[in-house]
């Protein structure tokens, strides 16, 4: 294995994938999907606040590689996970 095969592009290469974001409102959450999205990957943010989220959608999911999506849900709940 030469180096190229441990550039950050190569080790992390998430473009094209999906991904499901708990709390991504806010704190790490929204940081998290903050950073997927701008790598190319379809994020489902999940929390209570539809408001919220949807201000997420607005502000970070323009010009970026990938898609921000939000699903509003309480993940304390089993019904409302087994919804997801």
């Amino acid at each position: 294995m030469s180096n190229s095969n441990f550039q950050l592009s190569e080790v992390f290469d998430v473009k094209g994938k999906v991904a499901l974001v708990t709390g991504g409102g806010s704190g790490i959450g929204l940081m998290a999907t903050q950073a997927l999205a701008n790598n190319g990957v379809k994020v489902y943010i999940v929390g209570r606040t539809e408001e919220k989220l949807k201000t997420v959608q607005q502000t970070y999911g323009k010009d970026i590689s990938g898609e921000i999506i939000p699903i509003v849900g309480d993940v304390t709940k089993k019904s409302e996970i087994e919804k997801l």
